[in-house]
């Protein structure tokens, strides 16, 4: 069973029926039981905007699954960040991340 609220379904569902050929680039966050991760999940809940399926959907695997099973899409592919990091950026956009403050998370992957 997967784990997606009624409304973010009827979204997914509603872009597989308009669309012909639906292309979607989802940013949610996996893996979140390292420390980062945890830190994370306690700063949404604060906030009060920590999803349910935040917590549920903790893999890649189980992202593309949602994807599939809740949203009518026929193919789903996708990657971690570290993944995108190595293989999606050049050498030069990697230098230039790297001198982001946004990206010190890096060392703790």
């Amino acid at each position: 069973k997967t784990c997606v609220e009624e409304s973010s379904q009827n979204l997914l569902r509603e872009i597989t029926y308009r669309i012909q050929t639906p292309i979607l680039i989802l940013y949610d966050a996996i893996l979140l039981d390292d420390p980062f991760g945890e830190t994370m999940k306690q700063n949404l809940n604060r906030i009060h905007v920590l999803a349910e399926s935040l917590c549920n959907q903790t893999t890649l695997l189980s992202q593309l699954q949602k994807l599939v099973n809740a949203g009518g899409f026929t193919t789903a592919v996708g990657c971690d960040m570290m993944n995108a990091y190595d293989t999606i950026l050049t050498p030069e956009q990697r230098k230039w991340a790297n001198h982001c403050e946004l990206l010190d998370e890096l060392e703790e992957w």
